[in-house]
């Protein structure tokens, strides 16, 4: 919970910095979300489904397709050859989350 304030936080601040304030509302809902497919058996067994488990969970749960897609692309790139996010929202959290874990180390 406290990696998801932080990433969520921050990722609202790069957001505002960028001049893509309006993306707000989308990174304060699928920030705390974001991780939640973690801890799940399905991630567990299969780490390559992390951020296409979230989506798919939060469109289950009737979250707006924009987090629900925020929260896919977040994970992206996952390498050097993977797509990149295609939305503000997504690719301001998933710089987000690695500049936390790079803080963190």
């Amino acid at each position: 919970a406290e990696k998801s304030d932080r990433v969520t936080a921050l990722a609202l601040a790069i957001a505002s910095l960028a001049g893509k304030g309006g993306v707000g509302g989308t990174i304060e809902r699928a920030g705390p979300l974001a991780k939640c497919d973690l801890e799940t058996g399905m991630v567990g067994e299969f780490p390559e489904l992390q951020g296409v488990m979230g989506r798919e969970y939060a469109l289950h749960a009737k979250e707006p397709k924009d987090v629900a897609l925020a929260i896919f692309e977040h994970y992206l790139p996952r390498g050097a050859t993977d797509s990149l996010p295609t939305g503000d929202a997504g690719a301001f959290l998933g710089l987000a989350a690695r500049l936390d874990s790079l803080c963190g180390l």
